[in-house]
């Protein structure tokens, strides 16, 4: 996890021209539901982090 959170660069600025291309950050959040870490803050923080990037509503329901 430490990894795919130091890959991440600045939040993305949300536009209609660049409506579609947050979507690059849908396969983190799949991966962060699926082997998300054991340590629950953690995980949450990295959703966070995400969550200025891309949705993570439907990656953090299993958490909830």
């Amino acid at each position: 996890m430490a990894i795919l959170l130091a890959s991440l660069d600045s939040p993305v600025e949300h536009d209609e021209k660049n409506s579609l291309a947050s979507f690059i950050f849908m396969p983190h959040i799949i991966y962060l539901t699926e082997n998300g870490s054991d340590d629950f803050d953690t995980l949450m923080q990295a959703h966070y982090l995400l969550t200025q990037r891309f949705t993570s509503e439907f990656g953090i329901r299993p958490f909830i």
